[in-house]
């Protein structure tokens, strides 16, 4: 199942696939993702949404072109997903 990311300030959302992918049929302004050829994952040690992936860091080559930041709440279910870079 899809999991939608809601940003109550402007009301848009960003679908997140079962793998963990992003569904490009619901890609928001400024959350495009430039060529990559290379995806580094981190993932949270403790606390809310301990185990799952904080960081997404796309590369092309060597240069980090995109850098995706999820929060999550005390349920582990992911509350925002900032991008960088």
């Amino acid at each position: 199942m899809a999991q939608n990311i809601i940003d109550k300030d402007d009301n848009s959302s960003l679908k997140i696939n079962p793998d963990g992918s992003i569904n490009t049929d619901t890609i928001l302004d400024g959350f495009e993702i430039g060529r990559y050829d290379d995806i580094l994952l981190t993932y949270v040690a403790a606390g809310d949404g301990a185990g799952e992936v904080e960081t997404v860091t796309f590369k092309y080559s060597t240069a980090i072109t995109a850098v995706l930041t999820l929060s999550y709440n005390a349920d582990n279910e992911v509350s925002r997903v900032q991008r960088t870079t």
